[in-house]
């Protein structure tokens, strides 16, 4: 590489070599991180989710899409379930739970997250 390159988001290992005019030489090396100013985009982030429970229970499933996000240098990451354990397809019970997933930027560092509630009704009363 030479100076003024532009270079992507992620390590890069840099190397100088300086040579004067009766051959002498020195090398200096380093590790240049560079970091993108943006941040990851989610896409099929759920508004709240009702349910009413399953008859004579009370619980219900409730179902979303996979929730995706995109760092800056299009890469597809995983995404880090910080606050609570529940997952597309599992029972939820009465009441009020929030789901919320959270994403780490490789390129950015920053975080983002998706959250939700999933509504759990009682209409048999």
């Amino acid at each position: 590489r030479k100076p003024g390159d532009l270079l992507d988001a992620g390590k890069h290992d840099i190397t100088y070599i300086a040579t004067d005019k009766s051959g002498n030489s020195v090398t200096k090396s380093f590790t240049l991180t560079v970091v993108s100013p943006v941040a990851p985009s989610i896409s099929n982030c759920p508004g709240n989710i009702t349910k009413s429970a399953d008859a004579h229970q009370s619980v219900a499933r409730a179902t979303w899409p996979d929730i995706v996000a995109i760092d800056a240098d299009n890469k597809t990451l995983i995404a880090n379930n910080i606050e609570t354990l529940p997952v597309s397809g599992m029972a939820f019970p009465l009441g009020i739970t929030t789901v919320k997933y959270a994403f780490e930027g490789v390129a950015s560092k920053q975080i983002v997250t998706c959250e939700f509630n999933v509504i759990v009704t009682d209409d048999e009363k």
